[in-house]
C-alpha cells in the first residue's frame, strides 16, 4: 500500500467518522507485516501512530501520521524481535513495574496518573497500547541486563573507582538522548530528516523525556533518555566533541555517531568531586510485603509479617535476601540504601539499634506492608559498599546499551520479517 493510502487507512481505523464501519473493519485487520511467527495488524500499527502522536503533542492529521507511519512499523518490528527473546528467555514484567513506569509518562506529559487513560482516550486510543509499549521496553532492559550482569567484576569496579579517583577536578556532565539508528545511506537519509523534525517539535515545547520514550532507539528510552552524570572517557568521541560549549537546558543534534544519530540534552554540569572513603552510615536493605490496601485486617497484617520472617529465615547477607525477595513479584526491596542513624525515624532506628552486618530486624508494619530491615554494613565499609554499588551500577548502564545495540542488530538479522504494507 502506498504511505499516503496507509495513512487514510491509518485514520479511518482511528477516527470512526473517516470512513464507512465494514470497509474500517476490514482494513485495520489486514497484516501490516509478520515478525517470524507474530504478526502486526494495519490495528496495531494505526493505534501505535495515534499513540505516538498524542504522547508527543502532534496533531492526528493524515500529514503527520503519514511522515510517521514508516517509523512506527520499524519499531514495532523491533519491539516483536524484543519481546520474542524475552520469552525464550523467561523474562516476566510485573504489574507494579508498568503501573510505576506509566506514572513516569504521566508526569512527563504534565497529567495525574489517574487522567492518562483519559487523555489516550481522547485522542481514540485504548490505555492498552501504552502498556504493551512500556511492557516491551521493561522487558528488553531485563533481557539485555541478564547478559550484562554477570560481566562485571569486580575488577572492573576497581579500574573504574581509580580512574574517577584520578578524574577528580575534571568537567562531569548530566544528559540525556535521543539515539536513531541509520543501518544504510537510505536510512541515514530519512533519519536525519526524521531528527530535525524532532529538533522543531523540542523547539515547540515537547518534553525531551516523551520524545526519546517513542523515538529513541537506546535503552535509555525507558528513562526518558537520561544517561546520568558523565565524564569525557565514558562518552562517544563525536558526542564528547559536540557537547563541550553547551550550557544546561540546551539540546544539540542530530550528532552523527557510530551508533547513529544522537540528539543530546544538557541537563546539568559540574566539576567531578571524587570518591570519598569515610563515614558513619549504615548501609541498610529494606523487605516489605504488602497486603490488601483500605480493608485490611489484623489478620492481614500478620500473615505479611509471617511472610516477610520466613524470607529472612537462615539468611546472612543483604545480597542472598535480596535475590529471595526477587523470587516472589509481590515483595518489594530498596537499597541497600546507606542512611545516617540520626536521619531514620525513630522505628527504624530502634528496629537496626544494635544489629551487625548480616542480622535482620523483626518485622514491623508500616503502610499497608510488613517490613524487615537488614544491616549490610556499618561506618567506613557501608560508604565504601554503597560507592562501590554506584560504580558497578555505571559500569552497568554502559555495558546495557552497548551489548543492547549488539542484540537488536543480531536479532534483526537472524529474524524472518514480512512488511506487507
Amino acid at each position: 500500500m502506498p504511505l499516503v493510502g496507509l495513512a487514510l487507512a491509518i485514520a479511518a481505523s482511528v477516527c470512526p467518522g473517516w470512513a464507512g464501519g465494514e470497509a474500517r473493519a476490514q482494513e485495520t485487520l489486514r497484516i501490516a507485516a509478520v515478525v517470524n511467527d507474530d504478526v502486526i495488524s494495519v490495528h496495531d500499527l494505526a493505534n501505535r501512530v495515534a499513540l505516538l502522536l498524542a504522547t508527543t503533542g502532534q496533531a492526528l492529521t493524515p500529514e503527520n501520521q503519514q511522515r510517521a507511519a514508516p517509523y512506527v512499523i520499524r519499531m514495532l518490528i523491533d519491539e516483536k524481535l524484543k519481546m520474542q527473546e524475552a520469552r525464550r528467555l523467561n523474562v516476566q514484567v510485573t504489574r507494579e513495574e508498568i503501573d510505576r513506569t506509566l506514572t513516569g509518562i504521566a508526569g512527563q506529559i504534565g497529567v495525574p496518573p489517574e487522567s492518562l487513560p483519559g487523555l489516550l482516550q481522547s485522542a481514540g486510543i485504548d490505555i492498552s497500547t501504552l502498556i504493551e509499549q512500556v511492557e516491551s521496553e521493561l522487558a528488553w532492559v531485563k533481557t539485555v541486563g541478564r547478559r550484562v550482569q554477570g560481566q562485571i567484576t569486580e575488577n572492573d569496579v576497581d579500574v573504574r573507582i581509580e580512574r574517577i579517583r584520578q578524574t577528580a577536578g575534571q568537567p562531569e556532565y548530566r544528559l540525556a538522548e535521543i539515539v536513531l539508528p541509520a543501518d544504510d545511506p537510505v536510512s541515514a537519509a530519512e533519519t536525519v530528516g526524521l531528527a530535525r523534525r524532532i529538533m522543531d517539535q523540542l523547539r515547540q515545547g515537547i518534553s525531551f523525556q516523551a520524545l526519546a520514550r517513542n523515538y529513541s532507539a537506546a535503552a535509555s528510552a525507558a528513562l526518558g533518555g537520561d544517561l546520568g552524570w558523565l565524564r569525557h572517557a565514558e562518552m562517544d568521541p563525536d558526542i564528547r566533541a559536540a557537547i563541550q560549549d553547551m550550557r544546561p537546558g540546551e539540546v544539540l543534534g542530530p550528532i552523527q555517531a557510530l551508533s547513529g544519530y544522537h540528539i543530546v540534552l544538557m541537563i546539568d554540569r559540574r566539576v567531578a568531586a571524587g570518591i570519598g572513603d569515610g563515614g558513619d552510615g549504615i548501609a541498610i536493605l529494606e523487605v516489605s510485603v504488602p497486603f490488601a490496601r483500605g480493608s485490611a485486617t489484623d489478620a492481614d497484617a500478620g500473615q505479611a509479617a509471617a511472610r516477610a520472617r520466613e524470607l529472612a529465615r537462615g539468611v546472612t547477607s543483604c545480597e542472598a535476601l535480596s535475590d529471595r525477595a526477587a523470587a516472589d513479584a509481590a515483595v518489594e526491596t530498596s537499597g541497600p540504601n546507606v542512611v545516617d542513624p540520626v536521619r531514620l525515624g525513630a522505628e527504624r532506628r530502634q528496629r537496626v539499634q544494635g544489629l551487625a552486618a548480616g542480622q535482620v530486624s523483626e518485622p514491623f508494619v508500616e503502610d499497608d506492608a510488613a517490613v524487615i530491615l537488614m544491616v549490610c554494613a556499618r561506618g567506613t565499609e557501608a560508604v565504601s559498599a554503597q560507592i562501590r554499588e554506584e560504580v558497578r551500577e555505571m559500569i552497568f548502564n554502559e555495558r546495557l546499551e552497548a551489548t543492547a545495540r549488539r542484540m537488536i542488530r543480531d536479532l534483526r538479522r537472524e529474524a524472518f520479517v514480512d512488511v506487507r504494507i
